[in-house]
């Protein structure tokens, strides 16, 4: 069958300007997600974070007891005191992000695996899949690299790509057993993903007590050290951003070539979009599913692999990934499910500064952190996202007024500071606190 000529005519070159344009718009939709002029691409985002400033210092303030106490007896003291926890707050966060070259550095370092993640919630998004097992496939693929980093002996200029490409491997045949059950049973993804979470974390837990991974004399769920070969060599002497994230940039390439120029990426998103219609003009639906799931899984991987074979103490633990798959899907989902670049909200696990000012205002930080995001989705220009944006401004009243009624909020930010260890105690003290939360 003769196939119709969809390519756009020529134009003239009194329209050259015009196709300039285009493209320019087209590329600004896709690098912001709010819009394809240069000034809706400023302004949205930029009304989205001072409205966030505006809205988290007045709950910064009213948060703030012992300066509420202050307003009856002293207001200009209550009044400086008030100033003067927001400054702090706003000041831990931005100084801990941007305001050294360390702190950068670690950025880039907090950054790598949110960048990996969030590259694998958005290739399922243009499909139409919600992949919300990415801790799961970090897990897996992680192990898997963390086991060709202390079984295989190479140089290490051999011995990294293979730990990578392990991840992958792993990360991928995880997701794509989502993709296989959505496929042949119609299972939803949601479903599928979030029950291969729980197996992964406790398959994991499983592992770490077998002699293949567990360290020898160690009767608690560590595993062996992968070896230097296979360790993330350092960018720069004295900072802890590695080649990972030079990895990171290279998949942010990878699925923007996969997605926007390749046929492969066309499919995705046309079923994405219709997949009755993408059956329609002969593609392989259920082919798309799975294709798209082990894509997602693989970069999934590589993210795991970066959470041990580039960072101290270059071991597995239980629940290593964290919630950085989760922490993806709202970094990505945000801006319009198009945003693969760098945002504000992967700032959020930067730890120089942060870390050293935690125990005093770290709920404020994550407070502030978390309002940016809801009035982004409140600014997005699709309708949709409206909705979402008032469930959490309602989930975010909930909070303030369990802090309301919380005085001791540094107890619960002391208490909440190691949750990424299950059930909040710390039986690898000395293996964990020390490299991941410096200083």
């Amino acid at each position: 069958m003769t196939q119709p000529n969809t390519e756009p005519e020529a134009k003239s070159d009194g329209d050259g300007a015009d196709t300039d344009e285009t493209s320019t718009g087209d590329f600004l939709a896709r690098a912001t997600g709010v819009g394809s002029s240069i000034k809706q691409s400023l302004t949205v985002p930029a009304l989205a974070v001072l409205s966030a400033l505006i809205i988290g210092a007045f709950i910064i303030a009213v948060t703030d007891v012992e300066s509420l106490k202050l307003w009856g007896d002293d207001p200009g003291e209550a009044f400086r005191s008030t100033m003067s926890g927001i400054g702090d707050a706003y000041r831990a966060l931005f100084e801990g992000s941007l305001g050294s070259r360390r702190a950068l550095a670690e950025t880039l370092f907090a950054a790598t695996p949110l960048i990996l993640a969030g590259l694998a919630v958005a290739v399922g998004f243009q499909a139409g899949l919600f992949n919300i097992g990415v801790n799961g496939q970090m897990h897996i693929g992680g192990m898997v690299g963390l086991w060709v980093g202390f079984s295989v002996s190479a140089p290490a200029i051999i011995h990294i790509p293979l730990a990578i490409l392990g991840a992958i491997v792993g990360g991928a045949l995880w997701g794509g057993l989502a993709g296989l059950l959505k496929a042949r049973t119609g299972a939803h993804e949601v479903i599928t993903t979030i029950m291969l979470n729980f197996i992964a974390l406790f398959l994991v837990d499983y592992l770490l007590k077998a002699s293949l991974f567990q360290a020898q004399g160690r009767n608690d769920p560590i595993s062996k050290r992968a070896d230097p070969s296979a360790q993330f060599p350092t960018l720069f002497d004295g900072y802890r951003v590695h080649v990972g994230f030079l990895v990171a940039l290279v998949a942010v390439w990878f699925v923007w070539w996969l997605m926007y120029r390749s046929t492969i990426g066309f499919e995705f998103r046309a079923v994405g979009a219709n997949p009755e219609g993408g059956k329609y003009a002969g593609m392989s639906v259920a082919g798309v599913y799975v294709a798209v799931m082990c894509i997602s899984g693989g970069l999934a991987g590589i993210a795991g692999s970066n959470q041990i074979l580039g960072l101290e103490p270059y071991r597995a633990f239980s629940n290593f990934a964290g919630a950085t798959g989760f922490d993806a899907i709202a970094g990505i989902y945000a801006p319009r499910q198009r945003n693969f670049a760098f945002d504000a909200h992967r700032l959020r696990h930067q730890v120089a500064e942060i870390n050293r000012f935690a125990f005093n205002n770290w709920e404020r930080v994550q407070l502030v952190l978390g309002i940016a995001l809801i009035v982004t989705l409140l600014f997005d220009t699709n309708g949709e996202k409206l909705y979402m944006g008032l469930c959490g401004l309602l989930l975010l009243l909930i909070i303030v007024e369990h802090f309301l009624l919380t005085p001791h909020l540094t107890v619960v930010g002391k208490a909440l500071e190691p949750a990424f260890v299950r059930g909040g105690q710390l039986p690898y003290e000395d293996v964990i606190l020390t490299d991941r939360f410096p200083g």
